[in-house]
């Protein structure tokens, strides 16, 4: 099991910071066209900065993708902010805003949307900026950044990335997989289908049984005790958090992916049904079942609970 975060910035490729062989398998870098850069305080758009111009000169934050897959449709676009000198997280937090770009097959690429950037950091080991957005067709895709840090002019930073006309991992709209997942009832001391401390309760229905309750369903993949990432435990304590006040509303169920063979083993065919390779994932089912939301990663209960409680409108 491949962890998220970090682990999983192999998508991203520099506008110049690649090397030869990189660039020549990940496409030509855009030029951006037909784009007006956001206006800031001063009046005047940001310099565009490279990767390579960004570790040449001043600290500068650079975005890194904490994203495994980007797919057609609506998507939850999560990136953090690197120092360019140090390689981790800047401790303060820019104003940041966003412009998402179609890369043409010549380089070019021609500006689709803008985007708010919110950033979340309760509970997290590293702040992350969220952007919501809807991707219209597959393929080479950019983003560019803008970036203004405490008394220093802003600046932009551009992203290359693909978007998959189908993920690996269940998506929105879709039936999930119908998954007998182990339960208590298979298990009642929990210990091969649970590694939080104490256990938690979300381990009395199966996914198949959701899907056919007629109530929404919180699906939580995510193996607290060994998560190399620390965001399983935040993702939990977001869990039990919503569990508390919704649990006579809706079904919560918690998965857990083992990453290591210490972890419990008893969820390893749902994970597997899933397509999951990186940890943690909350899913959201609606009423008849299908796919209403999913997330990956670091998250907390001031992103998670708004889009929970729009499966009881």
């Amino acid at each position: 099991m491949r962890k998220s975060w970090l682990a999983i910035i192999v998508l991203i490729i520099f506008a110049s910071g690649c090397s030869d062989s990189a660039s020549s398998s990940a496409g030509p870098t855009p030029t951006v066209v037909q784009i007006t850069p956001q206006k800031v305080a001063s009046g005047l758009n940001p310099p565009t900065v490279s990767a390579a111009q960004a570790n040449a000169g001043p600290d500068v934050a650079r975005p890194d993708l904490a994203s495994s897959e980007l797919v057609v449709g609506q998507e939850r676009f999560v990136f953090v902010l690197i120092s360019s000198k140090t390689g981790k997280p800047i401790k303060d937090v820019p104003a940041v805003g966003i412009q998402f770009l179609k890369v043409n097959d010549d380089g070019t690429a021609v500006k689709v949307s803008d985007a708010e950037v919110l950033y979340h950091n309760q509970n997290l080991p590293i702040g992350m900026f969220v952007a919501r957005t809807s991707f219209t067709q597959p393929g080479k895709w950019g983003a560019l950044v803008t970036i203004r840090r405490l008394n220093q002019e802003p600046y932009q930073v551009q992203m290359n990335f693909d978007v998959l006309a189908r993920g690996a991992v269940p998506m929105i709209g879709e039936m999930p997989p119908a998954s007998k997942n182990v339960t208590q009832a298979d298990d009642p001391t929990l210990a091969s289908i649970c590694s939080a401390l104490p256990h938690d309760d979300m381990h009395s229905m199966t996914i198949a049984d959701s899907i056919k309750s007629g109530k929404p369903t919180f699906i939580l993949f995510a193996t607290p005790g060994f998560c190399d990432t620390q965001t399983c435990g935040p993702d939990m304590q977001v869990a039990q958090t919503i569990e508390k006040k919704y649990k006579d509303k809706a079904n919560f169920i918690h998965i857990e992916t083992p990453s290591v063979p210490e972890a419990p083993q008893g969820q390893l065919q749902t994970v597997q049904q899933w397509g999951l390779k990186t940890e943690p994932w909350i899913y959201f089912l609606d009423k008849t079942g299908k796919i209403a939301e999913r997330f990956e990663g670091g998250l907390t209960y001031e992103e998670v609970e708004p889009e929970f409680t729009k499966l009881f409108q």
